[in-house]
């Protein structure tokens, strides 16, 4: 075994060559500042993987420097997220790279101590992820340091803080839906949380991007929210409200995966209670049926037999008026009509042979 900063790795071999693994399964909890966690910033879904791997070897309640690098294994990532440990290698180099020029914004400072006072011009603090790339790395895998900036939010942390299993995560192939579920795990108490899409587009760092709100609900929220039902341990159902005419809040309801299916097994059997209580009425009803009752529809209680027979004869659409027959024609021009013109008239031949 060597030494790997604050914890104990083993060499393995890959095809790529020997890279650490870890022994401690404290390296599978990510642990970030809230202030963090509402950030703005932009990564893509590898140098968010590769920031999530290291964060699990930082350790929250003790003092670390910016002199620490961190090691990101392939074998790591390929496990996480079900990819061939050649695409993880490639994916992850890659990403370090990009990794090393990427910036955020903090508001807040860690552990609740208040804003970020912001220099003129300036919306608070902008500072990057990580400071240097440790290209002698062994063979699988890439290391880095944290920035000095960015350690406090990640260590030594007391208060306002929020963590997760990198599990959770892991399967997720939207960086939107990481994000998002930091943001609904901040929440984890409370359950519910509203955010003006203002907001979160500024803490996705999306700039002009999907700038519609139709484009903004189809590419980044509505797939965010799949990912995390179909691999966290969250289930997440979302609405959106209005100020005017406008959409400009977005509702998130969410919670244990495990209380939505026992709440749902608790609907489906008061439907089912509620169900044979119906049944079990109208077989009492049913008991006291008159000879004259449709079976289908029995007398209701306190009824009348005559509202009874009308209330049938509406269901049977027996109560419209009949049609009346079709007026004979009785005026004189009508029956001037009728006669046949061919035909000499009958009181006219009369009248002539009386002559």
């Amino acid at each position: 075994m060597i030494a790997n900063g604050n914890w104990d790795t083993i060499l393995i071999v890959s095809p790529f060559g020997v890279y650490p693994m870890t022994e401690s399964k404290e390296r599978q909890e990510v642990v970030k500042s809230n202030a963090l966690v509402e950030a703005s910033y932009r990564l893509s879904l590898y140098e968010q993987r590769i920031l999530l791997a290291a964060i699990t070897q930082v350790r929250r309640n003790e003092e670390v420097t910016d002199k620490q690098f961190y090691y990101v294994s392939a074998t790591d990532i390929a496990e996480q997220t079900g990819v061939g440990i050649d695409a993880a290698y490639g994916y992850i180099w890659k990403a370090v790279e990009r990794l090393y020029e990427r910036r955020l914004t903090l508001f807040h400072h860690p552990n609740g101590v208040g804003p970020i006072k912001p220099k003129k011009g300036q919306k608070g603090m902008t500072t990057r992820w990580i400071q240097t790339i440790d290209h002698d790395a062994p063979l699988g895998c890439v290391g880095f340091r944290f920035s000095k900036d960015v350690l406090p939010y990640l260590s030594r942390l007391s208060r306002e803080f929020t963590a997760y299993s990198l599990a959770d995560v892991g399967p997720m192939t939207s960086a939107y839906a990481i994000r998002l579920y930091e943001l609904l795990q901040q929440w984890s108490s409370v359950g519910t949380r509203t955010v003006s899409i203002t907001w979160l587009r500024e803490a996705f760092d999306l700039g002009d991007r999907h700038k519609a709100i139709n484009d903004f609900k189809k590419i980044v929220v509505r797939p965010a929210v799949e990912q995390i039902n179909k691999h966290s341990p969250l289930f997440v159902e979302w609405d959106q409200q209005k100020t005017g005419r406008r959409v400009t809040h977005l509702v998130f309801n969410f919670g244990p995966r495990s209380e939505r299916k026992a709440a749902i097994e608790r609907q489906a059997r008061e439907a089912e209670r509620r169900a044979a209580a119906a049944r079990e009425q109208m077989r009492e009803l049913m008991k006291k049926k008159k000879p004259w009752e449709d079976a289908e529809h029995p007398i209701l209680p306190g009824e009348e037999k005559g509202d009874y027979f009308r209330r049938i004869a509406k269901i049977r659409g027996l109560d419209q008026p009949k049609s009346k027959p079709a007026a004979v024609a009785t005026d004189s021009a009508a029956a001037d009509q009728s006669r046949c013109t061919n035909t000499p008239d009958m009181f006219e031949a009369v009248e002539g042979e009386s002559k």
